[in-house]
């Protein structure tokens, strides 16, 4: 009997290992972006506020929330973006299910200035995850899309965008990029 009590020991451990990291993974999936949900916002036109998308030919839409750890950890490169955006002719915005004084002082710590600061329901835009980074023409509809916490080469090609340093065809790609999830 002791021997058929090990083997029902050893079953039990082995499937109840096997339902946990099944669960895990399962977790972990759902927590990365999805391929769909990037492009879904492609092409979209963006309805903000008073759609200030004509004051110039790009805008950088940056949805965030204060409540969200690599909104936070992203903050330096948004810095870098803005500042990049204002030389470059381009106008960032900020969007935010947060109210806009307090999304204003969760930038302010970081220097993160943005030209616009919108509080808006993600859901009505399509917004899925934070951070959610756009790339606007100036019909307001959404040209790239980059999601999660991006990496140096994402970041650098961000930057390249908004410096123009690529043709304006390029902006037309229907590609998105997708960084780390919430």
């Amino acid at each position: 009997m002791q021997k058929l009590e090990r083997v029902a020991y050893i079953c039990l451990i082995a499937v109840s290992l096997l339902a946990g990291g099944m669960l895990i993974e399962q977790r972990l999936d759902s927590r990365r972006p999805s391929a769909d949900a990037s492009e879904s916002l492609i092409g979209k036109n963006l309805k903000v506020g008073n759609d200030p998308w004509n004051r110039s030919h790009l805008t950088v839409a940056i949805a965030l929330s204060s409540r969200c750890h690599f909104c936070a950890e992203s903050l330096p490169f948004y810095r870098q973006l803005t500042d990049t955006a204002r030389k470059s002719g381009a106008q960032t915005m900020i969007l935010s299910p947060d109210s806009g004084e307090d999304t204003k002082s969760f930038l302010a710590p970081e220097g993160v200035s943005p030209d616009f600061v919108v509080s808006t329901s993600f859901r009505q835009l399509g917004i899925r995850m934070t951070p959610t980074l756009m790339l606007v023409d100036s019909g307001g509809v959404v040209r790239r899309v980059f999601r999660g916490k991006l990496d140096a080469v994402e970041q650098d090609e961000v930057l390249a965008l908004v410096r123009g340093r690529t043709e304006k065809a390029d902006l037309d790609l229907t590609r998105s990029s997708s960084a780390s999830a919430m």
